[in-house]
Parts: C-alpha cells; structure tokens; sequence
C-alpha cells in the first residue's frame, strides 16, 4: 500500500446527532482524499449512534457540551498545526480527488480563503436524493462521475464554504469564529468579514474540487436539541482566557459591545478591564 503524501490542511469535523450522514461523510472522505490530513473530530454530546461510528472506526475524538456549532469550530482549530485549518459538517461527501487541487492551489498561490465547489439541492443538484432523509436514495456513483468530470475545470469562484479553509495563523491571530452570534451552521459571516477587511484575503472556490451537501439533516438520530440555531452565546476573553456565557440577551442587535466584536476586535472580560 502506498503511503499518502502529508497534506498542509488540518480538517476539523464537528458531528452531533446526525449518524447516518456521518457514516457517508466518513466513508467518502477516506476513499477519495487522495493526501493524508491531520483529521480532528470534536462531537458534541453526541447520539450512541454516532460514538458507535467513531469508535469502530477507530477514531480519535474529543468529547464536548456546548451546543454551539462554531465554538466547537474554535476547540478544535486549537489542535490545528498545518499551514491550513479547514471546518466541515457531517451531512457532506467528497467527491473523488477533491484535496488534490486545493493543495496545489495552496502550494502555487500567496494566503487566501479556499473551499471546494458545493454542490446542494438548494443549487439543483440531488444525485437522486429527495431531501427527505432518505440517504439510501443518493446515487453516490453519479455524483462521484459528475465530481471526475469537474476535475478538469481551470476555473474559480468566489463563495466562500466548505471545507472552509483557513491559513491558520490568521485563524488563530484573530480569535478563531465569533461565538457571539445566534446564526445556525455554514457560514460564519462575521468571521469572513473581519480576515476580508483586517488581512485583505480573497476568496477562492476551487471549482476542480468538488463537495456535496446535503444539509437540513443536523438531527437525523431524532433528538431533541437546541443545536440547529443555538441562542447560547459565549465570550472568551483575549486577555486572561476565561469564557463567559450570555453576556447580553440579544446578541444579534445593534449593541455596541457586539459591534466592536463584529470589527474584529477582541473581547476583553469586565474583570481584566478593570
């Protein structure tokens, strides 16, 4: 057996209570990465179906309670020591040879924000999946046909999603994702816009590397969780590193504590201020 080429990424999967994506995610991923990734799992409270996966696979994984989807993000990103730190869910498949051109592109081209061409139901692809989470149905032969089809593609776009790749110094020079925010999984705007405006990196869709995504499938083990769209919001201070929960009831107005986070600048705890 051949033995894979380190890659510069560092992959964190953030899984909770969705099993049945997650074997498909896992499946895929090992089949069709063509380099080896430092590979990071954080589940969160997870379901027994999903611990059972990930230990008859045996894989590590750091076990968390937070309910909240980018914090999650930020624990695992501290583990990250390649060039690159990159975020993704458990409800996508990777198609054949996907890491093979975002490592050329990170290995030929100056810091940027990278992720692979997501393909979705909402963009009108399904592959024969009905969106009704009914996984069986997701013709994985054609989709993976259509992802050696893209390869060939010397395009790029400009949306940014996952993998969500990172250089990951800026990541870390810049506190990671902001955890103050109500907004569900995918794109942490907030976080794009401070390394867009402080760093001035641009955005870069391989369209040679392709994903798919099935989403709205976060509870595919039917239990009950606020997870989906966490109210919960949490500061960790840049000064002394204690975190803080719920400072404020409405994280998502105009106040301007939140305001200052929004710009990129870091949160300070009323303790150290003092």
């Amino acid at each position: 057996m051949i033995e894979k080429k380190n890659s510069d990424m560092s992959l964190v999967l953030v899984t909770k209570y969705s099993s049945k994506t997650l074997e498909i995610c896992l499946d895929s991923f090992f089949r069709n990465s063509e380099l080896n990734h430092e590979f990071i799992v954080i589940a969160d409270n997870p379901s027994w179906q999903v611990l059972k996966i990930l230990q008859e696979r045996k894989l590590n994984y750091q076990l968390v309670n937070t309910d909240h989807f980018f914090r999650n993000c930020n624990i695992g990103a501290e583990k990250a020591t390649r060039r690159y730190v990159g975020f993704i869910n458990d409800d996508i498949v990777f198609g054949p040879s996907w890491d093979k051109p975002i490592q050329q592109f990170i290995e030929t081209h100056q810091n940027a924000l990278i992720s692979s061409n997501l393909l979705d139901p909402n963009k009108g692809y399904f592959f024969g999946y009905k969106c009704d989470k009914n996984f069986s149905l997701f013709n994985i032969l054609e989709f993976e046909e259509f992802a050696r089809k893209a390869s060939d593609r010397k395009d790029f776009d400009c949306f940014f999603w996952m993998p969500l790749l990172i250089p990951t110094t800026i990541f870390k020079k810049h506190n990671g994702f902001t955890t103050f925010s109500s907004q569900g999984h995918g794109h942490e705007i907030n976080f794009e816009d401070i390394i867009k405006n402080k760093e001035h990196l641009h955005v870069a869709t391989v369209m040679s590397s392709t994903i798919f995504h099935f989403g709205a499938t976060w509870n595919t083990d039917n239990l009950d969780s606020k997870y989906y769209r966490s109210k919960i919001s949490f500061f960790k201070c840049f000064v002394c590193g204690k975190e803080e929960e719920g400072l404020f009831n409405d994280v998502d107005s105009g106040i301007p504590e939140i305001d200052k986070l929004r710009n990129g600048e870091p949160w300070i705890c009323f303790s150290c201020r003092k």
